[in-house]
């Protein structure tokens, strides 16, 4: 709820026709907003910003399970206005001592917080999930009749599977190797436990961190001056300007060479880096992206 506050002004400010509509659409679908909600939204008002201003309330309204919702569905309609909005933020530093990146098939098992970040990852196919992970349908049954959030429903199926897993083989590795065989894994799911190239949406986290100094960071990992007037010319919003500039970065590089590890050497040199830009990739797991 506090991260839709933040944003309302913006959000009435910035958002169009066309994403309202579907954030309408999408929070309808997801048993959010009744029909007699987006009848109000859209009849009852008539600009554009009064629609905004409506639907940010009427969500915020609804407490903050809405309201993630809400965010969620603009992430995935407008994520442009997403990054602008400034939704995703870098990560604390306390993060870095709970980081994946720590844990190896040989290492300490995956810490509930740990599995938690697994479960943001995962969608409806969960329930497979848990049977690939050797749970039985009666664990799963248990399961949603002690919790109504989804997100919870995943997270407990994932620490009953760490809790009848021996010590020592509960680790990402062996989290991956239960779902490998799981058709519709979801891509981050796979990138989170096995350590490829940073995603798009890590990137939006980096760039958040970078201010002024971001055209020299691109030439410091080998970006042209073309490459920025191109993006420059591309796109008007910094926020995007800096996601572009480091998504290029990542579309340069060899496959497996694109980690938080490798985008901290290209910028180590630069003088001015912020604090929060190396915080951000040390808090990105080498084997959970």
């Amino acid at each position: 709820m506090e991260d839709l506050r933040r944003i309302r002004k913006g959000f009435v400010e910035r958002v169009g026709l066309p994403a309202l509509k579907g954030l309408l659409d999408d929070l309808w679908q997801r048993k959010v907003l009744s029909t007699e909600d987006t009848d109000t939204v859209l009849e009852d008002h008539t600009s554009r910003a009064d629609r905004a201003r409506c639907l940010i309330d009427m969500v915020m309204a609804k407490g903050g399970r809405a309201s993630q919702a809400m965010i969620d569905c603009l992430w995935e309609r407008d994520r442009e206005l997403y990054l602008t909005l400034g939704l995703i933020l870098p990560p604390s530093p306390n993060d870095r001592v709970d980081s994946i990146t720590e844990t190896s098939s040989a290492g300490p098992d995956l810490s509930d917080r740990q599995l938690m970040k697994v479960v943001k990852t995962l969608g409806q196919e969960w329930e497979q999930a848990a049977l690939h992970l050797e749970l039985k349908t009666k664990d799963l049954d248990t399961i949603k009749a002690e919790h109504r959030s989804v997100a919870m429903r995943k997270h407990k199926m994932l620490v009953l599977w760490k809790r009848r897993r021996p010590p020592g083989e509960a680790t990402a590795q062996d989290l991956l190797r239960g779902l490998e065989d799981l058709e519709d894994l979801p891509v981050e799911t796979r990138q989170l436990l096995s350590g490829q190239n940073l995603s798009d949406k890590q990137l939006m986290e980096v760039a958040l961190t970078l201010g002024q100094q971001w055209e020299q960071a691109a030439l410091h990992l080998g970006l042209k001056t073309k490459d920025l007037d191109d993006i420059k010319a591309e796109h008007r919003s910094v926020a995007m300007q800096k996601l572009k500039m480091l998504v290029l970065w990542k579309r340069g590089r060899p496959p497996g060479k694109a980690t938080a590890q490798d985008l901290l050497e290209g910028l180590k040199d630069l003088e001015d880096l912020p604090d929060n830009t190396p915080l951000s990739l040390s808090g990105v797991p080498s084997v959970l992206i």
